[in-house]
């Protein structure tokens, strides 16, 4: 899913392509499949591999709080815009990006048409229960909920 995340970040996979690829590579079981998936884009460096292995070896962090403070009264829209509750200065992220809402008793985010996209723990969403913990992906910007 990250080789497919970096090459329609970078360019290389236009956003159908970018989801039609995601789909097959979640739903096969054949390796094969995964890699004619795969075939056409750049294999993380050496570098990029060594820092996901030492990110991933450390301590999870712990809940935010943000995903119940952002909502308690009304959606929060998410973006660079300073119009929104929460605001991202950075180039990767669209004026207004998604948002959070709560649903009943649920809270979920709402891809707003976003360049870059939104990923909830490492996959693209347009529309998705959240929980505090997640991971929300904006363009570059990490976000633990």
């Amino acid at each position: 899913m990250e080789r497919l995340q970096r090459g329609y970040a970078c360019g290389s996979l236009g956003t159908q392509t970018f989801e039609l690829r995601l789909d097959l590579a979640l739903t096969t079981r054949s390796p094969t499949v995964v890699r004619r998936l795969l075939g056409d884009l750049a294999p993380p460096s050496l570098l990029q591999t060594a820092r996901r292995w030492v990110a991933d070896a450390g301590p999870q962090e712990p809940p935010s709080g943000l995903l119940t403070g952002l909502t308690v009264t009304a959606p929060a829209v998410i973006g660079r815009s300073r119009s929104c509750e929460l605001v991202l200065g950075d180039d990767s992220v669209s004026r207004r990006h998604a948002m959070l809402a709560r649903e009943g008793a649920r809270i979920v985010v709402i891809d707003l048409g976003s360049t870059n996209g939104t990923f909830l723990n490492g996959r693209l969403v347009r529309h998705a229960e959240v929980q505090p913990g997640d991971r929300l992906q904006l363009g570059e910007i990490g976000i633990r909920l």
